[in-house]
């Protein structure tokens, strides 16, 4: 990842382990509820950053990665002057923080538990 990619990062490994052996259609859920968090990651994203020439906006997407070890959601910005417009710069030609991407995880971050609480409640289901 680039220094200008923003990770937000849940481990549901061993609960859609287990859902996958007990319920495969549960475990299937829960992936498709941790791509919808990162659409709505990236959307947010989009809906917060400047947009002068729309580079840095059109950059903007989101990825999952599902393994044995980790299940993961990020949302990535590949244009390059993403984590200066971000986090700010004091030496060459200063440049206050806009902190945009910190904006973004503290929406997502309540939306990340909700869909936690809806995994959890599928998988007990899922035991019934």
């Amino acid at each position: 990842m680039s220094s200008g990619d923003v990770e937000m990062d849940v481990d549901f490994t061993v609960l859609r382990t287990t859902l996958k052996r007990v319920n495969p259609e549960a475990e299937k859920a829960v992936r498709k509820a941790l791509g919808d968090l990162g659409t709505e990651g990236k959307n947010l994203l989009k809906s917060k950053v400047p947009s002068k020439s729309g580079r840095m906006k059109r950059s903007i997407g989101k990825g999952t990665s599902f393994t044995a070890k980790k299940s993961q959601v990020y949302v990535t910005s590949k244009e390059r002057y993403t984590f200066i417009v971000n986090y700010g710069r004091k030496k060459y030609r200063p440049f206050p923080a806009r902190r945009y991407v910190q904006n973004t995880m503290l929406v997502l971050e309540p939306m990340a538990r909700v869909e936690l609480e809806k995994a959890k409640t599928m998988a007990l289901r899922a035991f019934e």
